[in-house]
C-alpha cells in the first residue's frame, strides 16, 4: 500500500508503509502532517495513524455493565471523639480515697469500709499506671500511702 504524505498542502512523498512507519517514528513525517492512500475517502492527519500488525485480529471489547454507584453517608455534624474510661481513673480514686478518709473517723464497721475503699483505690491507681496514665496513677498512690498512713496512725 502506498502512502501519500502532505505537508501545509505540499505533497511530500509516496511511501511504502513500512517507510511510512519509519519517517514517522524518525519525526520525519510529523503528527500534524496529513496521509493519504487508495483505500480512503480523504486526507487525514498523521496523528491517528494507528499501526495494526497484519497478523493480528482486530477485536471489539463487550460491553461492560455500568459501574455499580458507591454512596456514602456524609454528616453535617463532627463525631464526638470516643471517651475512653481509664482516662477517668484516677480521679474515681480520688473520690474513693477521700470516701476512705472520711469513714475513717466512724466507729466500728465503717472504719472497716474505709480500709476496702483504700483497698479499691490501689487496685484503680494500678489500672491508671498500666493503661498509660503514668502521672494520674503516681499522684493516686502517693495519695494513697498519705491516707493509709494518716488512717492507721491517727486511728
Amino acid at each position: 500500500m502506498i502512502y501519500h504524505v502532505a505537508r501545509d498542502g505540499e505533497v511530500l512523498g509516496e511511501f511504502s508503509e513500512d517507510e511510512f512507519r519509519a519517517r514517522r517514528a524518525r519525526g520525519a513525517v510529523l503528527p500534524t502532517d496529513h496521509y493519504w492512500t487508495e483505500e480512503m475517502s480523504e486526507w487525514k492527519p498523521v496523528s491517528e495513524y494507528r499501526v495494526v500488525a497484519k497478523t493480528q485480529r482486530i477485536r471489539i471489547a463487550p460491553e461492560l455493565a455500568p459501574p455499580t454507584p458507591i454512596v456514602i453517608a456524609v454528616s453535617a455534624q463532627p463525631e464526638k471523639p470516643v471517651q475512653q474510661w481509664y482516662r477517668s481513673l484516677p480521679l474515681a480514686g480520688g473520690a474513693l480515697i477521700l470516701l476512705a478518709i472520711a469513714l475513717s473517723f466512724a466507729a466500728g464497721p465503717l472504719f472497716y469500709a474505709s480500709l476496702f475503699l483504700l483497698a479499691a483505690a490501689l487496685v484503680i491507681a494500678i489500672l491508671s499506671v498500666v493503661r498509660g496514665g503514668l502521672i494520674g496513677g503516681i499522684v493516686l498512690l502517693l495519695s494513697l500511702i498519705v491516707a493509709t498512713v494518716g488512717i492507721v496512725l491517727y486511728r
